[in-house]
This record gives C-alpha cells, structure tokens and sequence, in this order.
C-alpha cells in the first residue's frame, strides 16, 4: 500500500492539473468538465490506484501542455489550432 501512495497522489493532482490546462486553454467551465469526466472515468481510477507510472503520465501530460501554452505567449486558440497542425 505504501508503494502506491505516490501513483495516488499523482492521480489526484492530474485531475487538478486537467482542470487548470483545459481552463487556460478554453472556458473555466471546459475546465470544470474535463476535471470531473476525467475523476469519473474507470480507466483512470484503475490505473490511478496502480504502482506503475500510468499515474505520472495522466500528470505530466497536462503540465507539460500548460507550460506549453504559457511559453508560447500567443492565445490559447492559436495554441490549440498549432497543436493540431
């Protein structure tokens, strides 16, 4: 149990870190939604729960795409449209 308790909280954080890239991103609300889609879906639960780094990519992922869009100082639908070019 003490092994897992990092994946845990890595868990926990992705969804805050979810909420704060779609808010920065879209609407405070596509925030919101994102957030708590992503604290209901089965697949993150489980694999939150996990001791394996699945936890940390559900984390990182988001913070890299927050930083991103900070870095790159332009607006966040001129991110979104370069980010599916």
């Amino acid at each position: 149990p003490a092994l897992r308790m990092p994946a845990f909280i890595a868990g926990v954080l992705s969804i805050g870190a979810l909420a704060m890239m779609c808010a920065r991103a879209a609407l405070p609300g596509a925030g919101i939604l994102a957030a708590w889609l992503l604290a209901l879906h089965p697949w993150h639960l489980r694999l939150a729960f996990e001791g394996r780094g699945y936890a940390f990519v559900f984390l990182f992922i988001p913070v890299c795409a927050w930083f991103g869009l900070r870095a790159s100082g332009c607006s966040p639908s001129l991110f979104i449209l370069i980010r599916f070019v």
